[in-house]
């Protein structure tokens, strides 16, 4: 009896590579091949040539090895009495997101510029934004476009079901924390540098005093005010004569000073 039911696009493709023998994988170890899935050799691999100590699923009692999960858990269960449910279930090897890294090479067609530009800000793409989330007008984003994206070396990814996604989610909390916690260590440490205890309102006063004077004789290339106001001379006049009214030493002091300034600034932001 004939089923009625279309076949699916990868039963047609290996039955039509089943008489071509467009593509056939071989092993390496012995005159084994297939026309099927590549997973058809890794399996054999597993089987045939690999020690039992090497295989993916292995028994700590008898020790002995397994190419598939499923023969796993018959062991299991038939001489051991214990079930591990290894194996998943369609709904369990569902991805949930996707999570996007990117390759080496560069796009160069529009839409694949918007793309790549659109995987920039959603470094992680949830099932459910497929078909809805639009990287350019008038187009949405799918999955054909990411396994595109993956095959011209643009981008790479790795898919997460439900329950590797929520462990994402956890760990990527706890980074996010403890990063927050460290930069909040170090504006403490910062400020107990800047401001020691021992230091009085009016020496604060005084060094700020002095910060403003050597930074207005810093940018007029002078010593002191009192040496610009006797010779009255402009700031162009100042860096002609820099040569002159300028120390090492108090040019790096002032630098400092003006780096700390700079560094109060950007802590604020």
């Amino acid at each position: 009896m004939v089923s009625d039911q279309p076949k699916s696009i990868a039963t047609l493709y290996y039955r039509r590579n089943k008489k071509s023998r467009e593509k056939v994988h071989k092993c390496p170890h012995c005159d084994y091949e297939t026309t099927g899935p590549k997973q058809a050799l890794t399996a054999h691999i597993f089987a045939k040539h690999t020690p039992n100590e090497d295989k993916p699923f292995f028994c700590t009692e008898c020790s002995k090895g397994f190419a598939q999960a499923s023969n796993y858990e018959k062991h299991m269960i038939k001489f051991h009495n214990i079930n591990p449910k290894v194996t998943k279930t369609r709904e369990d090897r569902k991805p949930v997101a996707y999570i996007i890294c990117f390759g080496e090479n560069m796009p160069i067609s529009k839409r694949t510029i918007a793309r790549y530009n659109f995987y920039r800000s959603h470094r992680i793409i949830k099932m459910e934004e497929f078909g809805v989330a639009s990287y350019i007008e008038g187009k949405t984003i799918n999955q054909k476009d990411i396994h595109y994206d993956k095959k011209k070396g643009y981008i790479t990814y790795k898919t997460l079901n439900e329950q590797e996604f929520l462990k994402f989610q956890k760990a990527l909390k706890r980074k996010e924390l403890e990063e927050s916690e460290r930069y909040s260590e170090d504006d403490c440490e910062y400020e107990s540098e800047e401001r020691p205890e021992e230091e009085s309102v009016e020496e604060s006063e005084e060094e700020s005093e002095e910060e403003n004077e050597s930074l207005h004789c810093f940018e007029c290339k002078c010593e002191e005010h009192e040496h610009c106001e006797e010779h009255e001379h402009e700031s162009d006049d100042c860096e002609n004569n820099k040569n002159k009214c300028v120390k090492p030493e108090k040019i790096r002091k002032i630098k400092k000073l003006k780096l700390r300034r700079i560094v109060k600034r950007l802590d604020c932001l």
